[in-house]
């Protein structure tokens, strides 16, 4: 295996969360570029539930285009009436 078939290609943090208030960047152009194998996420989300429905989706929408995800940062809301 060369090494250009060994080094994988992550985007950096791809930051937005897909839910109203924040802005979606540019994943839909990530998951479409044949030099990215990783999209290396950025979130902060209000509430843990939302997290639980984003990533997977995620997920699924890279496997499709043989791509992997890897979560660097997250985040959730604190306040007590956050799930």
């Amino acid at each position: 295996m060369s090494w250009q078939q060994a080094v994988k290609i992550a985007t950096g943090g791809i930051g937005g969360s897909e839910y109203s208030g924040h802005e979606y960047n540019t994943i839909d152009k990530a998951l479409q570029c044949s030099a990215i194998d990783i999209l290396s996420l950025h979130g902060y989300m209000t509430q843990a539930s939302q997290w639980a429905a984003y990533v997977p989706k995620l997920a699924d929408q890279a496997a499709a285009q043989g791509k992997k995800v890897m979560v660097e940062e997250w985040g959730v809301g604190t306040d007590s009436s956050y799930d």
